[in-house]
């Protein structure tokens, strides 16, 4: 299979019921989008759909993260 595609760190991709989900973070917010994933690669996970090149994605979020959910980025610049 072609290894094309966004790869992301495994922590990034829960599941939300039945559906694989990511938190993308822009503009201080959570918003959760549906993925579809392909591969994996050790510590990394292909994501085929859903996610687009250069956009943030929360590692690890926890369960009571909701959709439009106020976030900081560790380590970010004011």
């Amino acid at each position: 299979e072609p290894r094309s595609g966004l790869f992301v760190p495994a922590p990034a991709i829960t599941r939300r019921g039945e559906r694989e989900v990511a938190f993308v973070v822009a503009d201080g917010l959570a918003r959760m989008r549906e993925v579809r994933v392909g591969a994996r690669d050790g510590s990394r996970v292909q994501v085929v759909a859903g996610l687009a090149l250069g956009e943030k994605v929360a590692l690890d979020p926890p369960v009571s993260l909701r959709d439009g959910d106020s976030v900081a980025i560790r380590g970010s610049q004011p």
